[in-house]
C-alpha cells in the first residue's frame, strides 16, 4: 500500500538506537502530552494496523464507537474530532522523533503504523523502530511521505463517511503541522528554518517534486503573527462538551 516517491528512502534503520532514551528526550515539553502515546515497539495485540482502517469497517466502527456518547451527534463533528487525536499522534511523531530526535526515514505507512483504539478515538501509536539519523535538509521528507501515503487516504475516507469537504480534515492536519513544527525547531535549531518548513509544506501550492500539495490555503495569517487562522472550522464544538478550537477558529472572523 506504501508507495515511495522519488524524495523517499529505506525505512529500516542503518544503526541501534536506544529508543525508550529517544522518547524521554522528546517527548517533552511542549510534545509531553505525546508521552506514553507513542511507542517505538513490535506489533501488540492492542495495536490495529493503520491499513485496516483505510480498507474494511474499522473505521467506520471505530467512529461508532467514538460517537455513540454524544448521541444523535453531527458525523462531521464526529469524524473531525477523530482526525484530530489521528493526525496529531502521526504529525507529532513526525515533529518529535524526526525533527526534535534527528532521525528520518521513519515507519508511518498504513502498513507499518500501528494504532491504539480506545472508546473508539485514536489513543496511541506504535512504530517498528525509529528510522534512521537524518542528514541536513531532510526536516520535510517525512512529512511529504506522510501525507502522501497515509494522510490522503485517509482524509478521502473521513470525508465520505462524514459526508463533509475534504477541507474540513486538511485544515485539522494543516493546524497541527504548523504548531508541531515550531515546536520542534525550537528544541532543535539545526532542524531547520521553521518560516522556510511553513512555507514549504503549507503555502507552496506544489511540493518539491511538483506534486500538489493539499494543505495550501488551509491556513491564513492574522494580526497576531504567531497565529495562523483556519479558513473551514473544525466543528468539532457542535458536539456535547466539547470546546471549540481556540484562537485559531475562522468563526467570528
Amino acid at each position: 500500500m506504501f508507495a515511495m516517491n522519488a524524495m523517499a528512502e529505506p525505512s529500516a534503520p542503518d544503526e541501534p538506537i536506544a529508543d525508550d532514551r529517544l522518547l524521554e528526550r522528546v517527548l517533552t515539553g511542549s510534545f509531553a502530552h505525546l508521552a506514553g502515546r507513542i511507542a517505538i515497539a513490535p506489533p501488540g495485540p492492542r495495536a490495529v494496523a493503520a491499513a485496516r482502517l483505510l480498507d474494511g469497517p474499522a473505521l467506520a466502527e471505530a467512529l461508532d464507537l467514538q460517537a455513540a456518547p454524544f448521541g444523535d451527534a453531527d458525523r462531521r463533528a464526529v469524524a473531525s474530532l477523530w482526525s484530530q487525536y489521528y493526525f496529531g499522534a502521526l504529525i507529532g511523531a513526525v515533529a518529535a522523533i524526526g525533527m526534535a530526535g534527528g532521525r528520518t526515514a521513519l515507519p508511518i505507512d498504513p502498513d507499518a503504523a500501528g494504532i491504539v483504539l480506545e472508546g473508539g478515538l485514536p489513543a496511541g501509536l506504535v512504530l517498528p523502530h525509529a528510522g534512521r539519523t537524518a542528514r541536513p535538509s531532510e526536516a520535510a521528507r517525512d512529512f511529504i511521505a506522510l501525507f502522501r501515503s497515509h494522510l490522503s487516504p485517509m482524509v478521502d475516507r473521513l470525508s465520505a463517511h462524514a459526508k463533509a469537504s475534504p477541507r474540513l480534515f486538511w485544515g485539522n492536519a494543516a493546524a497541527v503541522l504548523g504548531w508541531a513544527l515550531g515546536e520542534a525547531c525550537a528544541m532543535r535549531p539545526e532542524a531547520g528554518d521553521p518560516a522556510l518548513l511553513r512555507q514549504l509544506l503549507l503555502e507552496d501550492a506544489q511540493w518539491p517534486d511538483g506534486g500538489p500539495n493539499p494543505l495550501v490555503g488551509a491556513l491564513k495569517s492574522c494580526d497576531d503573527p504567531a497565529v495562523a487562522v483556519r479558513r473551514v472550522c473544525c466543528v468539532r464544538y457542535l458536539l456535547p462538551g466539547i470546546p471549540g478550537c481556540g484562537p485559531i477558529c475562522p468563526l467570528g472572523r
